[in-house]
Order: structure tokens, then C-alpha cells, then sequence
């Protein structure tokens, strides 16, 4: 599963499974000659670039209503402010998540994304690549 944590912790440019909606072509080649990772956005997920999630619900057990719902999961919006980190991942509405960490380097407590009982905790660091929810 870490190759999917993997993918999140890539700048923009590098995220294949993630498409920037609108992006004009002067933006994009702005974005690509910035040394800095900027992720603040709104992102739609384009699924023929994606990988399957059948092997990571397998591996968590995930029931089938929670499959369905990884299965419509579509945006995922970034607020990276001088503050916090924050991540909204929405699916429709059934199954939005949303968490937040402060740059603090403070670990948050946070619901289980899978929506069963139970908690985890995570902290955000900076990294030569951008932040990293470790």
C-alpha cells in the first residue's frame, strides 16, 4: 500500500492519477519552472490514469458499501496554508474525509478514513519533495 501514500507526497507534476481542473498552458508551464511545490487546489481524479483499489480493499477487508463508494471517489481538495495542511477528499458525499494538521509538526487525531470505529494519528513534515503526512 505504500505506493499509494507514495503518490501524495509528489508535487503536482508528478501526480499522474490527478488532473488540475482548469489549467491554461502558461499556468502549467509556470507550475512546472516553480521550485516550489505548490498544492493548494482542487483536484479530480482521472481514472483510466489510476490505479485499481481492489488490492488495498482486500487488504483492509473493506465492506462493499464502502468499495461503492471508493468507487465514485472523484476530488480531492488541498489547503496548504503558512497554518496547516489540510486534505478534503470527497466521494459524492457518502464517504468525504477530511483532515487537518498543523505545520506545527503537532500529531493530530484524526477518524479512520474506512468510516470504522477507531482512530489514527498522523503528523505533517516538510520534505525536499513537498509535505509529507507521516
Amino acid at each position: 500500500m505504500s505506493r499509494f501514500v507514495k503518490g501524495l507526497s509528489k508535487g503536482p507534476i508528478d501526480l499522474q492519477s490527478l488532473v488540475n481542473r482548469p489549467l491554461s498552458a502558461a499556468q502549467a508551464l509556470q507550475q512546472q519552472e516553480s521550485t516550489t511545490i505548490q498544492l493548494s487546489g482542487r483536484w479530480h481524479k482521472d481514472k483510466s490514469q489510476s490505479d485499481s483499489m481492489q488490492d488495498a480493499c482486500d487488504v483492509v477487508e473493506l465492506k462493499w458499501v464502502l468499495r461503492r463508494a471508493l468507487a465514485i471517489l472523484n476530488t480531492l481538495q488541498i489547503e496548504d496554508t503558512p497554518d496547516h495542511f489540510r486534505t478534503i477528499i470527497k466521494a459524492g458525499g457518502i464517504m468525504d474525509v477530511v483532515e487537518q494538521y498543523p505545520w506545527t509538526g503537532q500529531e493530530q487525531r484524526h477518524n479512520r478514513r474506512d468510516k470504522r470505529s477507531g482512530h489514527h494519528f498522523g503528523k505533517i513534515v516538510k520534505t525536499d519533495s513537498g509535505p509529507a503526512i507521516v
